[in-house]
C-alpha cells in the first residue's frame, strides 16, 4: 500500500511538473492556462486534457487511479479528472501559484502541493457532481413529446 502511495504520488509530481512549464506544445499546463485565461473554452480544454493524460501517462493506469479517487466507473476516470481539475482552475481553487510549486523538484517543494491538487480536484468534482444532479433531465425540462 505504501509503495502505491509513493508511485501515485511520484506519478502526479511528473504529470504536474508539465504544468508549470509555458509555451504552446499542447502540454497540460497550456490546457490549465488558457482555461484560466478563457473558461468559455472549458468544453475545449476538457477535451485537450485528456488528450494530454493520454500522451504523458505511460504505463501508469491513470484512468483506473482517478476512478477510484473520484468514485466514477473506470472508463470514466480520465474524463472526470479532467473535468474537475479544469472546473479547479477556473473556480479559482488551483492557483497558478499552486501549479508552479510543480516547477521545483519535489525533494524541495516536499508532497504538500499533490496534496493541494488532490483536494482542489476532489473539491471541484463534487461540486460538479452536485451542479449536475440539480439539473432536470432534458426529457423532464422540455416538453418532448406533448
Amino acid at each position: 500500500m505504501r509503495s502505491a502511495c509513493w508511485v501515485t504520488a511520484a506519478f502526479l509530481a511528473v504529470l504536474l511538473a508539465g504544468c508549470a512549464s509555458g509555451g504552446h506544445s499542447g502540454n497540460l499546463a497550456d490546457v490549465l492556462n488558457d482555461a484560466r485565461a478563457h473558461p468559455e473554452n472549458r468544453l475545449a480544454d476538457e477535451v485537450a486534457c485528456e488528450r494530454s493524460m493520454n500522451a504523458r501517462t505511460g504505463d501508469f493506469a491513470y484512468k483506473a487511479f482517478f476512478a477510484g479517487l473520484l468514485s466514477v466507473p473506470e472508463a470514466e476516470g480520465g474524463r472526470a479528472f479532467c473535468s474537475a481539475i479544469i472546473e479547479a482552475v477556473i473556480a479559482g481553487d488551483l492557483s497558478q501559484a499552486e501549479q508552479d510549486a510543480f516547477r521545483t523538484p519535489s525533494e524541495v517543494r516536499g508532497r504538500a502541493p499533490v496534496g493541494t491538487l488532490l483536494r482542489a480536484v476532489i473539491v471541484a468534482h463534487e461540486r460538479l457532481y452536485g451542479q449536475q444532479a440539480q439539473k432536470p433531465s432534458q426529457a423532464q425540462s422540455c416538453s418532448c413529446g406533448e
